[in-house]
């Protein structure tokens, strides 16, 4: 296998929400051995005087008889920074208004992946010959705990909140007393998210990635939604997926329970299984009684399986299934 390293961001892009992809990277390093290159700040510079002023118009061919790498992009713009290097690119994130710079770049004849279902098939139609992969979204098997936290919280909803949710949630919170919710707000001050309890308690900022997995690892019952339900992310569309939240979660054995769209990932993907799809607040109610008063995990089972499905381990073998294809061409 000439796949040896995986190219990282890592050394110039810095952001809470990019420690996901370089936590893959660093499983995906440890299990099949490949090297990690940080690409630092002033290779991202070169990148981009040099597409600036070369107008590349199109991604290096991929050589696999040659040693190449794979990188996570997670905006389509990104992709000046790897165009130049022998590399099988797995694009993250790719809205509508991405297809046209995306197909341009990426041509038919180069190789590449993504991880929405709905945006692998949209581009199968747009242009039918781009040999296009969908590899989906994962958790690294670091977040696996196999057994189940003591919890703190009854009811969470991390970052941006479905506001069809966070509304259902504070009418339950007000009709069940002693119930509490914690969910976000953005600061007057500093623009950020902090968290606040329906019961008044102080609540730690999450600052850092493990911030945010000991809140989750807290909570009972979590409430997650898909982007492209309820106007969540207007550059959605129609295009939905479930999101790495789901798979975190569920490795804290926190009850999922969410909205998402009819679209065929989550069924593909077992979303279904594992999180009651809510359409109204009798619903919602029914669910959340049951979740609440439960003193054992109801689902350990089927949540060890969604898991198990998701984890890098698992996805590696997606992976591997391609790798092989594209080398024995």
């Amino acid at each position: 296998m000439s796949l040896s390293k995986i190219y990282s961001l890592r050394g110039f892009k810095e952001a809470p929400f990019r420690d996901i992809v370089y936590e893959w990277e660093d499983k995906l390093s440890e299990l099949m051995g490949l090297d990690v290159i940080s690409l630092d700040e002033k290779w991202g510079k070169s990148c981009e005087v040099y597409n600036k002023y070369l107008r590349l118009k199109k991604f290096r061919k991929l050589n696999v008889s040659k040693p190449y790498g794979i990188a996570f992009v997670l905006g389509v713009y990104e992709l000046v920074y790897i165009k130049r290097l022998n590399c099988f690119p797995i694009f993250l994130d790719l809205w509508n208004a991405d297809f046209r710079f995306l197909l341009r770049n990426m041509g038919t004849k180069h190789p590449y992946a993504v991880t929405s279902l709905d945006v692998y098939e949209k581009i199968k139609r747009l242009q039918p010959k781009s040999k296009v992969y969908y590899l989906p979204l994962m958790i690294s098997d670091s977040w696996v705990t196999n057994e189940v936290p003591q919890k703190e919280y009854d009811v969470i909803q991390m970052g941006r909140k479905n506001e069809v949710l966070h509304q259902f949630m504070l009418r339950y919170a007000k009709e069940h007393p002693g119930t509490e919710y914690v969910y976000s707000e953005q600061g007057k001050s500093d623009g950020n998210l902090h968290y606040v309890s329906t019961d008044g308690r102080n609540i730690s900022d999450v600052v850092t990635r493990g911030d945010y997995k000991d809140m989750l690892c807290k909570a009972k019952i979590s409430l997650v939604s898909s982007p492209g339900m309820d106007n969540s992310r207007k550059c959605a569309e129609d295009i939905d997926f479930p999101t790495p939240r789901f798979y975190e979660c569920a490795t804290q054995y926190s009850y999922m329970v969410g909205r998402y769209s009819d679209h065929k990932e989550f069924v593909v993907q077992g979303v279904d299984k594992v999180c009651p799809n809510i359409a109204d607040y009798s619903q919602f109610e029914g669910v959340i009684n049951k979740y609440i008063s439960s003193d054992d995990f109801l689902l350990k089972k089927e949540y060890d399986e969604f898991i198990g499905t998701h984890v890098t381990s698992a996805w590696m073998s997606k992976l591997n299934a391609i790798i092989k294809e594209l080398e024995n061409r």
